[in-house]
């Protein structure tokens, strides 16, 4: 406890956020790691009682662990591993993860704590769903992948969600020219940032092989055009 104050003090002092980005909260992705993708999915349909069932247990676990964490009210942003939720039909979705997920986004809220979720390029149909439970932040926003939705995507939410992402990591700035790099990012500003809550980002992370000088030129656009003009 002593040393997450001490954290937290100097998180304070430095205008930093802090999240449980170790571990996280996670349901569907711990169940997948316990019986596989593909059991999972299978009870999903045969058995549905079970998984229902499963999942209830991980949720009791999970609000277990974050209302320690909450209580000793040192982190701004909870982390909700959703990797593999975006993989389920949107009924069962609906059904089955939506009001478990909304339990530990409430839980959090209580505490003023900010929620975090990082699914992987859900369908769009999702998002409404998303913005309804009450989620304040998405992290996973790739170009590569859902470019053509920003604008819909953030239409859709408004000013409910904060996105996190917008630049591709492994291509863009792996292996991209300036250009590439400088039309990303603007895209990215343009449309993702209207109205606040937006942060721009890699996508999904950058390692030892991602060129440095690249990076610094996703920064220096963005400084050069953090108040893009916006015409949607």
């Amino acid at each position: 406890m002593e040393e997450a104050e001490d954290l937290k003090k100097f998180a304070d002092e430095h205008g930093f956020l802090i999240s449980n980005t170790t571990g996280g909260m996670a349901l569907t992705d711990a169940a997948i790691y316990a019986l596989g993708m593909e059991n999972m999915f299978s009870l999903v349909f045969r058995n549905p009682e079970l998984i229902n069932r499963l999942l209830d247990i991980l949720l009791e676990w999970n609000l277990k662990y974050l209302r320690q964490i909450l209580e000793a009210k040192t982190i701004d942003v909870l982390n909700y591993q959703g990797w593999c939720e975006s993989y389920f039909p949107v009924k069962q979705y609906k059904t089955i993860i939506a009001p478990r997920v909304k339990k530990i986004i409430d839980m959090a809220h209580k505490f003023g704590v900010k929620v975090c979720y990082t699914p992987r390029d859900p369908p769009f149909s999702l998002y409404d769903m998303f913005r309804d439970i009450g989620i304040d932040i998405f992290w996973g926003c790739d170009p590569r992948s859902s470019a053509k939705y920003f604008s819909r995507i953030k239409q859709t939410v408004g000013d409910k969600i904060c996105f996190w992402g917008g630049v591709n990591s492994q291509v863009t700035l792996g292996t991209g020219t300036k250009k590439q790099i400088e039309d990303e990012t603007i895209d990215a500003i343009r449309t993702l940032g209207p109205g606040g809550g937006f942060i721009l980002s890699a996508f999904d992370y950058l390692d030892g092989y991602t060129p440095w000088k690249n990076i610094e030129h996703m920064i220096r656009v963005w400084r050069k055009n953090r108040r893009y003009p916006i015409d949607i």
